[in-house]
Formats: C-alpha cells, structure tokens, sequence
C-alpha cells in the first residue's frame, strides 16, 4: 500500500473513549471586525491556543490535567514508531523526555491494533508502509511533537529502564554486597552439575544459551538462582559457601535467605534491562524462595505474577516470535504458573481454553514423547508430579460436620475417583520413599496431597480396618515430609501440622487406655467387652515411640478417637488445613497453620 500524501486528523477522546468538542474556528480580532476585514493576527497564537483549549489535555477525573499532549497532532513522517510487544513499556518515560519543557509534556501516546487511529498512522510513517511487519507487533507509539530528530526505535528484549527513585541508593550496596554474592568456583561448579543434571530438564528456565562467561549482572543473577535451586538438593551440603561470607560453610537456610535476597535486590534496580532474564530469575524465585516469617508466606506467588507480566509484556503468550528460545521459556512459565495456583491455591494468571482434557496415561505419554531413554530419577520426578495432578483433578466435596450418619454418607467419593485417588497418593508415597528424585518443590507438595488424602480417610472412614491402614500411611507421609521441611517452608508447614495431630492422637488413645480398667471394674455385670472400644487391658502392651509416647500401632480403632480429643486442640483448624489442602480453589492461609503446626 503506497503512502498517500492527504493527512488524516482524528477528533480526540477522552480516557472514557468518548469524543471531545471539536476545536472551535478562530474569530477575528476586534480591530478587523469593526472593519470587516480577514483577521491574520491571531494565527501566530493558533498553535499557543491549542495547548490552552480545553480540548488539548484529557483530564483526570478530579479535572486536573494529566500532562498528555494533543491528540489531534496529524503524525509526521517521523513522528510515530512501531510498537513491538517486546519494548519495555517504561520507554514510555524516556521518549516523554525532552530538551524544552513542552516536549517533555507532550509525550507520546500508544495506539494498539484494535485502533482504526492506528493503522493511519503507521501508513503515514514513511517505514510504515514498506517495512514488513514483526509478528509480535501489537501497536503503534505515535508522537505528539513535531520534530524530526526522533528516530524510529525498534527494541527486542531490552529497552530503557524508567528512572527508580532509589536507584542511586541501592546501585552502589548492589554492587558492592549483591552482585559479590555468588558461590565460589569449585562449588559452583558442584551446584551447576546438580542443576543441569536434575532440575534444568523439568523445567528448562535457565538453559547454557542464556548463560555467558562475563561477569554481567545479568550472568550473576542467573548463576545465583542456579545455585539456590541446587542447593535443595541434600547432597549438595557441602558446597554452600558464598565468596563475601568467606570460606565458612552455611546451613540451608542462610545460604538460601542470602542468595534470594541478592536476586531481589539486584532485579529492583536498573541494572538489567533484558526481561528474559527478569523472566528465568523470577520463575525460579517463585519455585526456591523459602519465606522466613508469616509476612513473606504470599511471596513466592508475588515472583510468579511478576513473570507473568513480563512474559505478557514481551507478547511471548501469542507464540509467534519465532526463537524456539523464547517459546521454550513461556511454556516453563505456564507451567510454573500452573504448579503456583495449585500449590497456593490462587488463579491461574495464564488461563486455559480447554478446561475439559482427557486424563491421559503417563506409559504413552513418555513413549509418544520419545524418552524412554531419560534418566530414572527424572521419569520417576514426573511420575510423582503426574499422580499429584490426578488428586487435584479429583474435585470432590469434603463432608460435612454435623453428625455422624450425615458426615459418612456425604464422605463416600465416586467409585472411580476413590480408587484414583488412593492409587495415586499410594504411588506418591512409594515413589517418594524408594526413588532418587530431583530437588524441585512440587515433591514435598505432592506428599503433601498424599498426606491430606490419607488423614480424610482416617477422619471419615467407617472401617475400624481402614481407619488403621490410613493412620500408618499418615505416619509415613509424616515422616517423608521431615525429610523436606527443613528446606521447603510448605513442608515444615504440613509436617507441624501432621506431627502435632499425631501427638494429639497418641494423647487421646493413651487416656483411653488408662480408662478403660476403671470402666471395666465398673460394669462387671457384662460378659462382652463394649463394642466400641477393643483395646488392650494392660498399658505396658504399648511399644513406646523414640519421643516416650504410647505408639498407636497397639490401639484398635473400633472408636473414633477424634471424639476424645483435648478441647483446647482446634479440630476444626486441623481439618481446614489438611482436608482443604485438596481443594485447589480454597486459599492457602499458611500463617495460620504454621502457628497451629508450632
């Protein structure tokens, strides 16, 4: 389409999208109207009169004015840039910049696709028209100023950064505490193996190509979250040392607070300006930040929805950028966004078309894909994340509190997600127990899942039978996640909670034990022992546990023995914690549980 020479001027709107009055014709000058001449002295204040009118300015809803110029400017031939989906919308700051005052108020204005404004404009650009146009190109950015020394920009993946108010006060302790926090050489190196060995092929965020051999922040940062995934890892204990802490040897958890803590910092400045790189650090701080206190519970979601954003900023969810690269980093972020909505049960920022799939069957899932020749410990990963989604997938109401007959009747699940569920949190629990899996968070939270499943079996089973069966699985769910908790704070959470129920369990049954002669001795007249309590006469019967309390392997559970619990023991928090740790739609207070797991 050949540029054409006739301007096109558009009425303006206000921010509502509603048109504004048009500008009214200029009247003459007292003195030529009294002599009914044409007035030429009031032209040279036509274009001062625009910025006055109350049409040149859209206005706030307080009817101040915002600082945005004339909408009604017709583009000039270098007066408007394409827009790709990749400029960091912060360029908006630097182009409003100017050398006159004016200029830095009349800044530019975008005008999306959707915009008929749009497509005019571009066609009067003088590249508009012969240039081919990017995939990824969402808009237009049109200038209100009319100078010609504003050359057409066209940013990829890195743009200007806005001016941060404290960025000349964090700049300096960046580079001076931040960016020196990395491992040294040798254990980085230890670090980097692990990481490429066992978490890079689950989720692919941080590949070699995104890595250089300079001393970047950039490159520094992405190092940094590279060690703090594979510091998850327990064979790496020995390797946790950072260069400004010295050569002393940290626990987990500092080594962890002081890596995360150097990757926000550094993001929060201006130093890096490639987002792909915000993108790969974020993702991984939403997996491996381990929050410290109550307020920093909601973090790891925060890092997961500041991803999201950019990856939308850079238009990496319309696929169409053409670097397998790229494309390979928005298909880790959905599927992050996806582990991050089940695991603090929030939206999913990515949402779905197709709500409705087909579960398939993980055998042909790995043979269609063709790795059959992919390490164990990574198929045996994926087993356990495959079984935690079909225990998500079996939404299934919790039952209710009011009575006995009522509870049971409405705790009966559908015969086929009953099995489904149960087989899946069995395998979990095997997998976990028997496998060498790689150190990524969704492990301890499908445990997690397998533990929830067994306690509303326990809860709500009508089979002294199962009753017992689901209590020595919850033991062992129990004891899988002490393995974890020191370094997923989800798993201290869920394992405070599971060990203090089984304490309150042990309590209940070792009162019982200790009432049942004195109820004996009381009812002598009867000749059969009641039935709803079989337990054994003698307390010495109990083995002890390593804590010196009664074991309950001992004790039959013909009797509910959450109908005896301490009163001050809050039953209905344990429920709400563990049985609504299955509803992926009911949110996550972990602060609370925390308290009550302490």
């Amino acid at each position: 389409m050949a540029s054409s020479n006739k301007t096109v001027k558009f009425v303006e709107s206000d921010p509502s999208g509603l048109p504004l009055k048009r500008k009214q014709v200029q009247q003459a000058c007292e003195s030529c109207r009294k002599r009914k001449k044409r007035c030429i002295h009031t032209e040279g204040d036509e274009d001062a009169d625009v910025s006055k009118s109350p049409g040149s300015r859209t206005r706030n809803h307080d009817g101040t004015p915002n600082g945005q110029g004339d909408h009604g400017v017709i583009p000039s031939a270098h007066s408007s840039r394409r827009f790709v989906c990749d400029t960091n919308p912060e360029g908006l700051f630097a182009e409003a910049t100017g050398s006159d005052a004016l200029g830095s108020k009349r800044g530019s204005r975008f005008l999306g696709d959707t915009n008929p404004e749009g497509m005019f404009a571009e066609v009067t650009h003088s590249d508009g028209a012969t240039s081919t146009a990017r995939n990824d190109e969402v808009g237009v950015w049109v200038s209100t100023r009319h100078d010609t020394s504003v050359a057409p920009e066209s940013s990829n993946v890195t743009a200007p950064h806005p001016a941060i108010p404290y960025d000349e006060i964090l700049l300096p302790y960046v580079q001076e505490h931040c960016l020196t926090c990395v491992p040294p050489e040798r254990e980085y190196r230890q670090l980097k193996k692990v990481y490429t060995r066992k978490i890079h092929p689950i989720y692919a965020l941080v590949p070699d190509s995104a890595m250089t051999d300079n001393d970047s922040p950039a490159n520094i940062v992405l190092r940094q979250v590279i060690s703090l995934a594979a510091a998850t890892d327990p064979s790496m204990a020995n390797y946790l040392r950072l260069s400004n802490k010295g050569s002393e040897k940290l626990s987990f958890v500092e080594f962890s607070q002081a890596l995360s803590g150097a990757v926000r910092t550094t993001l929060a400045t201006s130093l890096i300006v490639d987002r792909t790189v915000h993108i790969r650090a974020l993702s991984m701080l939403s997996l491996y930040f381990q929050p410290s206190s109550l307020q920093e519970s909601e973090v790891p979601a925060q890092f997961n929805a500041e991803a999201i954003h950019h990856s939308q900023t850079l238009g990496l969810h319309l696929l169409r950028t053409g670097d397998p690269a790229l494309e390979t980093l928005f298909c880790a972020v959905w599927a992050v966004d996806k582990i991050n909505a089940a695991a603090y049960a929030s939206a999913h920022a990515l949402g779905d078309l197709k709500p409705f799939v087909e579960l398939p069957v993980l055998e042909p899932m790995i043979v269609e894909a063709n790795a059959l020749e992919v390490p164990t410990h990574l198929l045996a990963t994926l087993e356990v994340f495959y079984h935690a989604v079909i225990i998500l997938s079996c939404r299934l109401p919790r039952p209710s509190a009011e009575s006995h007959q009522s509870s049971y009747a409405s705790s009966i699940p559908p015969a086929m997600a009953n099995a489904r569920r149960s087989l899946a949190s069995e395998r979990i629990a095997h997998a976990v127990k028997k496998e060498k899996l790689s150190p990524v968070p969704f492990i301890p939270y499908a445990v997690s899942l397998s533990l929830s499943v067994e306690y509303r079996k326990m809860r709500h089973s009508a089979l002294p039978m199962f009753r017992a069966r689901s209590r020595d699985a919850f033991k062992s769910s129990c004891e899988l996640l002490k393995r974890f908790k020191n370094i997923f704070y989800s798993a201290k959470v869920t394992y405070g909670l599971g060990e203090r129920m089984l304490k309150e369990m042990e309590r209940a049954a070792t009162t019982l034990v200790q009432e049942a002669p004195a109820a004996a001795n009381a009812s002598e007249i009867s000749s059969e022992p009641t039935p709803e309590v079989a337990f054994s006469a003698d307390p010495q019967d109990f083995d002890m546990s390593m804590n010196g309390m009664p074991n309950l392997d001992s004790i039959d559970f013909n009797m509910d023995v959450f109908g005896h619990f301490d009163p001050s023991f809050d039953l209905t928090m344990a429920d709400n914690a563990l049985e609504g740790n299955l509803d992926i739609g009911l949110p996550l207070n972990w602060g609370e549980w925390a308290q009550f797991g302490s």
